[in-house]
């Protein structure tokens, strides 16, 4: 009788783990972190300090949120608010440890099927980062809470 409840609970435990290893690490809110992603693009060579001043003027980095939801997911700028008619598909599309690639989909203009792009983000604790490629730039998003 002991034997069937352990198992019957080691197994439970072991597809709790199992479903959580597999789950969707980017399910949450995020948001640009202006000074990580300031410094990596100085650090690649990519900014130089008039940039950077010229960045921090517009503040560009650090007001805009990215809510991932299972399938979808949204963008926004914290002085607007999110927007529940703004979500689009995306997925992963590869995962390697703590590197993701994802694909977004954009609906065609003509209405004969969907674009996509796709992007590289590496998972850095509570942060992962973008790489841009076309441009060599990175973007810094951590996890946030309003």
């Amino acid at each position: 009788m002991y034997k069937v409840i352990f198992a019957t609970v080691l197994l439970s435990h072991i597809s709790v783990g199992l479903s959580f290893a597999q789950s969707n690490p980017l399910i949450g809110l995020w948001l640009s972190n202006e000074e990580k992603t300031i410094e990596a693009n100085i650090r690649t060579g990519k900014l130089s300090q008039e940039k950077v001043d010229r960045l921090k003027n517009y503040n560009v980095f650090g007001s805009l949120v990215l809510e991932y939801r299972e399938e979808v997911f949204s963008n926004y700028f914290l002085k607007d608010g999110p927007d529940e008619t703004n979500f689009k598909k995306y997925e992963i599309v590869a995962r390697d440890g703590s590197n993701l690639r994802l694909r977004y989909y954009e609906a065609n203009e003509n209405s004969v099927g969907e674009e996509y792009f796709e992007l590289g983000v590496m998972l850095e604790g509570d942060c992962y980062r973008f790489l841009f490629e076309e441009f060599s730039f990175i973007e810094y998003f951590c996890r946030y809470q309003p």
